[in-house]
């Protein structure tokens, strides 16, 4: 894609039976929309967000294999329908030191995530963040978190996890039936 592109529009390369069989794509850095079901049930594999993007529309990625997600967009905006929504193949999301506010709507009903890797920008992990993704495996938190909130890994599959020097608040039930 262009260096110059902006905006990419609802099923631009998506559609809601078929999309493309586009397995890879270049996000453009100051890329700053993605549309409604951009990418929807494309063969995308992997897909790096950059800090630009201000909005991520409905099912964006639905129905993608996406197995690596790299995300730097700290204050992005989501659709009503999760962007990766019940996407099943497993995945590794990692938030880089740019992103500031977790993303909890980035993991709305991605039921695929099985890695994921905060970077230091991120302080605080809201409640039932990743509540009930039996498929989170692992976690790596960074070393600048001093909140985890209630319920926020509850219900999934970690068996170990490193908590920072500088963590607080460790909220009720944060690791609840791991």
């Amino acid at each position: 894609l262009p260096a110059s592109l902006k905006y990419i529009g609802d099923y631009a390369f998506g559609g809601a039976q078929k999309g493309t069989g586009l397995t890879a794509v270049e996000l453009p850095a100051e890329l700053v929309r993605i549309g409604n079901n951009a990418f929807r049930n494309s063969k995308l594999t992997s897909v790096k967000i950059g800090e630009a993007v201000e909005y991520i529309g409905d099912a964006a990625f639905a129905g993608c294999p996406v197995a690596a997600v790299e995300y730097a967009a700290g204050n992005a905006k989501f659709g009503s329908i999760a962007a990766f929504n019940n996407n099943e193949t497993k995945a590794t999301v990692t938030l880089t030191d740019t992103v500031t506010a977790f993303p909890a709507d980035l993991f709305k009903n991605w039921t695929g995530v099985e890695t994921v890797a905060l970077g230091n920008g991120i302080t605080a992990i809201p409640v039932n963040a990743f509540d009930g993704r039996a498929g989170l495996k692992n976690v790596t938190l960074g070393a600048n978190l001093t909140e985890i909130g209630n319920y926020a890994f509850r219900g999934t599959g970690l068996i170990e996890v490193v908590l920072p020097e500088k963590l607080t608040l460790l909220g009720n039930g944060a690791f609840a039936n791991c």
